[in-house]
C-alpha cells in the first residue's frame, strides 16, 4: 500500500511553495494559486487582489483572455485562481497579444489590453489558450 500511495504522489507531482511578490503573498500548489495581500503592503496588496476579483465578476467576456478567478473570499481579501504556468516567453506574450487584438469586438480589445502591463505581461494556458496570470485597471 505505501508503494502505491508513494507512486501516486510522484505521478502526480504535487507541491506546495511560497512567495511574495509586489504587494502580494502567493501560495503556490500543483493546481491551485493563491493570492493573499502581503502583510507590509496590506492596502495595495488588497486592492490588487479586489480588481481581479470586479474584474471576474462583471467581466465574464474578458475571461478567455484572463486566468479566472475560481474563489474568493471577502471581495478578494483572499483570491483562488487555477495554476495556469506562468512565462514570460516572447513567443507566449505575443502570441497572446495577437488572439487578444484579432478579437472582432473592438471595445473588448482595447479594455482587455487596458487590464494587462504588456511589460509586465506573465502568460499561463488555461483550457488549452494562452491568459494574463495578473491584471488590472490603473
Amino acid at each position: 500500500m505505501a508503494s502505491l500511495h508513494n507512486s501516486m504522489w510522484s505521478k502526480t507531482k504535487m507541491y506546495i511553495k511560497t512567495y511574495t511578490v509586489g504587494p502580494r503573498r502567493y501560495i503556490e500548489t500543483s493546481r491551485w494559486i493563491i493570492k493573499l495581500p502581503a502583510l507590509t503592503k496590506l492596502l495595495s496588496g488588497l486592492d490588487a487582489n479586489m480588481k481581479e476579483y470586479t474584474i471576474n465578476r462583471w467581466g465574464r467576456e474578458f475571461m478567455e483572455f484572463l486566468c479566472p478567478v475560481r474563489w474568493s473570499i471577502g471581495f478578494g481579501l483572499v483570491i483562488v485562481m487555477p495554476n495556469v504556468g506562468q512565462s514570460r516567453n516572447y513567443r507566449d506574450k505575443c502570441q497572446w497579444q495577437s488572439m487578444v487584438a484579432s478579437h472582432r469586438n473592438s471595445i473588448l480589445r482595447h479594455f482587455t489590453l487596458d487590464l494587462v502591463n504588456l511589460s509586465k505581461l506573465t502568460v499561463g494556458y488555461y483550457q488549452g489558450k494562452p491568459v494574463a496570470v495578473d491584471y488590472d485597471w490603473m
